[in-house]
Formats: structure tokens, sequence, C-alpha cells
């Protein structure tokens, strides 16, 4: 279908040419072909990096898709990742870890940059299938903490759920024994804010337990677990106070990190406010969690303020508040797509191909591909009418100026002729009158086509020539349409058989012809008299000079002059301007 276009437009184009002139015509297709020039470039330079990020390791391609990712450049780290992860099914064993931190990077890519939880859920569970193929339990501590966010999505946005999935998942992650200590301090954390947040604190006691005992120094995660505790005694004043020390060392420290996690603390304190009926002080706190959420584009965060807040109203008895407030959160979650995409994932186990890992990659490198083959179809079109419209223009330069000539010639002609019928008309004396025979009837009904006599005298023969070319070159007469022999003859003096063989003898042609050569002539002499005559069309030309039919006309005078009419007339007006 896009060649068709081309030819389509290359088409219209030769039009155009023929129809705005050439000159202008190469200057647009210069333009056009330094147009495609341009894209054709920006079309490889965005298909050079792909093509480059293909020949790297593994191990590189995650240094640098993490890099990007650090960076906001989302695209270019999905790129790099898909890669990765697409050489998994035949990745060596020294390469498969990498492939699979690939899979597990691509599933976190969708999730938090891109809000696609499908795609995050099919690149997780096959790296979680590959880690535990593999029996890397640091690989797998990072998957399931990254299901179990994933998780969170969906069970939250679910009243009534138990969390199980979520918490099942951090669990398992807290369990695999992560060797970075600030890792697992994350891990631990979500595990106990999910508890406490949606009241599954039972699930998660064991953990704390046996986070404490390992942790003698207290930090952010012991005062939540104490925290914790306290929730399971129903003692919330002293929850609160737990969450309160845990915010100072939060605060203490800086980075998006730590804002992230002082997010989900202050609406952890939200939610513990509420339990101790104290709703001034949760809805501060709830504002200080909008306030963070939108400094730090946190979006995931906003359906949990309008519903907290919607609840809020609703115990205040404004049911307008409410009801705008859970208006505006479930706009929130429709801005976060996919979410209902997972509700499957409760239900049975996910069996994905590989290769939809590589999704992105493909698709993306056979639009390239086709997009350079359109380009080198348009730039090759280009090309050709490019050098065809410049061998048209030099063709259209010599044939003008060939033309030019042509006019030229013209002109000296009629000039050679205007001061020959002057210098006979001063030289010429009076012809004697030649004995003629009487004058014979006409006995032809076409006047111009009587037969010539070579028998009549040579000498009488050119006399009465002299007199043809004396009337044809000096009575506007003949310039009538209604002009023939006959009108001739009388006006010679003579006979229709003699004027017929002298006009054979010296002119080598009919009456007919000799009549059409000084017709064009003066055909040419009006043409050339612009003043007069430059807003004449040439079927008024024509007419003035005796012509009816256009098509003779232009037939005889390109004969007799070598060019049209309309060429003619436009170098006179060309020249007449010039002077």
């Amino acid at each position: 279908m896009q060649e068709i276009l081309v030819y389509s437009y290359t088409s219209h184009i030769m039009i155009l040419a023929l129809q705005v002139g050439y000159k202008r015509i190469v200057a647009v297709v210069s333009t056009i072909l330094i147009c495609v020039v341009a894209v054709m470039a920006a079309v490889f330079a965005g298909t050079t990096y792909p093509t480059k990020w293909q020949q790297l390791s593994t191990e590189e391609l995650n240094k640098k898709g993490r890099s990007f990712m650090n960076n906001e450049q989302s695209d270019s780290a999905l790129i790099c990742f898909s890669i990765a992860a697409g050489r998994l099914g035949n990745a060596r064993d020294n390469e498969r870890k990498a492939c699979i931190s690939a899979t597990f990077w691509l599933g976190h890519l969708y999730q938090v940059h891109y809000y696609n939880y499908q795609k995050a859920a099919d690149c997780l569970l096959i790296a979680q299938q590959a880690a535990t193929e593999l029996g890397d339990s640091t690989l797998m501590a990072y998957i399931y903490h990254e299901l179990g966010c994933l998780y969170l999505q969906y069970e939250s946005s679910h009243e009534g759920d138990d969390m199980s999935l979520t918490i099942g998942n951090f669990k398992k992650a807290y369990w695999c024994k992560a060797q970075n200590d600030t890792v697992r301090d994350l891990f631990m954390f979500n595990l106990v804010t999910t508890g406490l947040q949606f009241g599954q604190v039972k699930q998660v006691l064991e953990e704390t337990h046996d986070y404490c005992r390992q942790h003698h120094q207290p930090n952010y995660v012991t005062h939540l677990c104490h925290a914790a505790w306290s929730v399971e005694q129903q003692d919330y004043h002293n929850a609160i106070q737990s969450v309160d020390s845990s915010l100072v060392l939060i605060k203490d420290r800086s980075g998006e990190f730590y804002a992230r996690l002082e997010i989900v603390e202050r609406y952890l304190k939200c939610i513990l406010l509420n339990k101790v009926h104290k709703p001034q002080e949760a809805l501060d706190e709830l504002e200080q969690y909008m306030h963070l959420c939108r400094e730090y584009g946190l979006k995931e965060g906003y359906p949990d303020y309008y519903s907290m807040l919607s609840k809020f109203y609703l115990e205040q008895g404004n049911l307008v508040k409410a009801n705008e407030c859970k208006v505006k959160y479930y706009e929130a979650v429709d801005s976060l797509t996919g979410l209902t995409q997972l509700f499957y994932l409760t239900k049975a186990p996910l069996v994905f191909d590989l290769q939809k890992a590589n999704e992105e990659v493909y698709v993306q490198k056979m639009k390239r591909e086709r997009m350079t083959q359109i380009m080198w179809i348009v730039a090759l079109a280009a090309l050709i009418f490019l050098a065809l419209m410049v061998m048209l223009y030099h063709r259209n330069k010599q044939l003008a100026e060939s033309y030019r000539l042509l006019y030229e010639q013209n002109l000296e002609h009629l000039a050679h002729l205007e001061e020959s019928r002057k210098m006979v008309q001063e030289l010429l004396q009076p012809l004697p009158q030649t004995q003629e025979p009487e004058q014979e009837t006409e006995q032809s009904g076409v006047e111009d086509k009587v037969a010539p006599n070579y028998d009549i005298d040579e000498q009488l023969l050119q006399d009465i020539y002299q007199r043809v070319k004396t009337v044809m070159e000096n009575s506007p007469e003949i310039y009538d349409e209604s002009f023939s022999m006959s009108k001739l003859n009388t006006m010679v003096g003579s006979n229709v058989r003699y004027i017929s063989s002298a006009i054979s003898r010296f002119a080598n042609c009919d009456f007919k012809a000799l009549l059409n050569q000084y017709r064009i002539q003066e055909a040419c002499r009006r043409m050339n008299d612009v003043e007069h005559y430059g807003r004449y069309t040439i079927e008024a030309i024509a007419k003035s000079v005796g012509v009816t039919s256009r098509t003779s006309f232009i037939q005889n005078f390109k004969k007799q002059t070598g060019l049209t009419p309309s060429a003619y007339f436009k170098f006179a007006r060309k020249k007449a301007e010039e002077n």
C-alpha cells in the first residue's frame, strides 16, 4: 500500500511539473529530497542503538537498562531489558542468571513505569520459574517481593480481601534471606505495613519476632514491629508512638527511597489515628501523605488518599464530599490501567511464552525495517524523478534556445522581405502591357487548381507573377477570408490559367499555399506589433488575416516558422517588454 502511495505521489508531481514549469519543480523536488534524507537519517538513528545493543552482553544490557531506568528513560530501558530477557530460552548456564535478572527488571519496569500489570505479571512469573530451577535464593527474594507489590495493587482495590497473595509473597521474600541488609529491611517493612494497613497482623507476627531477634539495635523497621505487636493487643496509642519513632528515624535520611517509606508510614498513622477517634489529626496526616505523593509523582498513592478521604467525610456525615472523593477514587484507579486484568491471577498459575518478553523489541524492529524500506523506495523514486527533471529541464532549455533562434530568424526574414518589397517598389518601372490572350471564363469550380501550362511565354508568366506578388504584398484584400483566385484574377488583370501557371512556375506552389504564406507573414508582423495586437488571442490574429480554421492556422504557422503561434507570440511579448 505504501509503495502505491509513493508511485501515486510521483505521478502527481510529474503532472505538477508540466503545469508550473521545470525550474520551480526542480526546486520543489530538491526540497522533498532533502526532507526524505532527513527522515531516513532519523529512521537510521532510531535503529542504530537497538542494533548495537543486540551485540552487547546480557550483563551489559542489564547495566545499561538500569542506568536508563534511573534517569527516567523508560523506553530505552525497556528495549535493553527486552533484548536481554529474550535470550533466556537459549541462555547458557553462566548467562542464565543475568537473563533472569533482566526478566525481573522488565517486569518491574512494566509495573512501576507503565502501570501495565498484565505484562509485569508475565515477566515476573517467567523469572520466578527460571530462578526456582536455577536455585538462586537472592534472585527469588527479589522476584517474590516484586510479585507481592504487584498483588498488592490488585488485592488492595478489593475490599474484604485477606491479602493472602500479597503477604504470602512478602513472607517468601523475607525468608529467602537476602544478603543485603537494606534490601531485607525493605522486605520486612512492606510485610509489616501491609499487615498493619489491612488488619492482618496475625499473619506477620512470626516474621516480626524473627527480625527483632536478629536486630538488637532499634531501627525504623523494629519500631514498626513493635507497632504490630501493640495493634495485636489493641493498644493503638502505643502503636502510634512506635510509628512516630519510626518516622523520626526515616526523616533523618534523605533520598526518594526513604521518602517513599515515609509516605507509607504516614498513611499507616492516619489509619491508626482513626482507630483512636482523632479525625482532624488523621486528616492532617493524610494531607501530608498526598503532598509527598504529588512531590514524588507517585500516582499509585492517589486511590488510597481519595478512599480514606471519602471514609472521613462519610463518618462526618458530609455525603456530598464523600461522593466527590469516591468519584475521584475511581478516576485515580482508572488512570492506573490494567488493574482488572490481574483478576485471574488469584485463580490459577499462568503459563506464558518466553517470546512475549521480547515482543516489544520484535514489533519495533519490524516497524523500523518496514519504514526503512519505504524510505529507500521514496528516496530512490525522488532521485530518479530529480534526475528526470534535470534532464527535462536541460532539454527544455535547449528547446527554448532553439525556439528563440527560430524567432530571431523569422524576424530577420520578415525584415528582409520588407526591405525587398520596398526596393522593388522603388526600382520597378511600370510594366509594359504584354499581349495576352483574352481572359478566359472560369470553367472549373475550383479556381486555384487550374493546371499550369508551361508552354506560355516565359516573359509573360514572369510579368504576371510579378503583378501577383505586388497584389499579395500590398493589397489588404488578401486578408479577407472570402479572397479567392477570381478576385486575384481581377486585381492582376489576367486570367486564372495564366495566374495559376505563373504561381506554379515561380513560387513552386498553388494559389492557396501562396496565400497562406502571405497571411502567415502578416500574422507574424501583427504578433510582433504588441502595442496594437498584444491583447489579441491566437484565434483573433488568425481571423484578422483571413484564416478561420484554428487547426489549419497552427499547422501552417508551424510549418512556415518552425514555432507554434503561442510560442511565437510569447517571444514577441517578451521582446517588447525588454525594449
